[in-house]
């Protein structure tokens, strides 16, 4: 085990060679056990380590390949549910040049951004001003009809700013119904990550508002939204 720090290197498990089992993963004695669902996934990644050929203590290419084989016959031992909806991170890196079905939302409003809540500037979504007194905010929306249970920006801003998430009824204007899924009210960050999870909620869109904080006109600097990552889980595993 090794203690938890700031940045935390990947490390296999097996820093020295180790001496190849030497009977088949379903040779007798055996032992049974339950396991959830979503851990099937982690535990079949985490065995590939098996197949490496540097976990393994041998120069003999027969024994090194049986071995390889046993052990991938082990991983397929734990196979994964067929009905069950696993939790997926959808990534929307808007420096690809790409919006990946994001949009800004139509705002009666905002000022300088032609009645919707951002600009769209080629590689991400800029902020514009909102209020009287003015401070800047940045309002843009995603259909996805999954379960969604987190949602992650990468933000740059000088300044504090306020991260908040909808579930709205529609993607396109009005947007039907407002569910407000959280926020970072009392915890606002400058020029980085926001992370917001919540219980799984069913949603057909999301939305996604950053203001300047406090939004008393004090701070007034733009605001660019970089990259939202959602977390989502859907019967399809795939991203919306």
């Amino acid at each position: 085990m090794f203690r938890d720090v700031s940045y935390a290197p990947s490390r296999g498990s097996f820093r020295t060679p180790v001496p190849p089992p030497t009977v088949d993963p379903d040779a007798s004695p055996t032992k049974s056990f339950n396991i959830n669902c979503q851990w099937l996934p982690y535990v079949r990644g985490a065995l590939l380590q098996l197949v490496l050929q540097a976990t393994w203590q041998t120069s003999d290419p027969a024994v090194l390949l049986q071995t390889q084989q046993r052990a991938m016959s082990l991983i397929a031992l734990f196979e994964e549910c067929a009905t069950e909806d696993l939790p997926l991170a959808c990534a929307s890196d808007f420096f690809n040049g790409s919006m990946d079905g994001w949009g800004a939302t139509q705002r009666g409003d905002m000022a300088g951004c032609s009645g919707f809540g951002a600009d769209w500037t080629g590689f991400s979504f800029l902020s514009c001003d909102v209020g009287s007194p003015t401070f800047q905010q940045l309002n843009i929306i995603k259909p996805i009809n999954s379960t969604l249970t987190s949602v992650q920006i990468g933000v740059t801003s000088s300044q504090p700013v306020r991260f908040d998430v909808e579930a709205r009824g529609s993607g396109t204007y009005p947007y039907g119904s407002d569910s407000h899924l959280g926020d970072t009210t009392f915890d606002p960050f400058i020029d980085g990550t926001g992370v917001i999870s919540f219980s799984p909620t069913s949603v057909v869109a999301v939305q996604v508002v950053i203001s300047s904080q406090p939004q008393d006109g004090s701070v007034n600097v733009p605001i660019t939204i970089n990259d939202v990552t959602l977390e989502i889980v859907n019967s399809t595993g795939l991203c919306p």
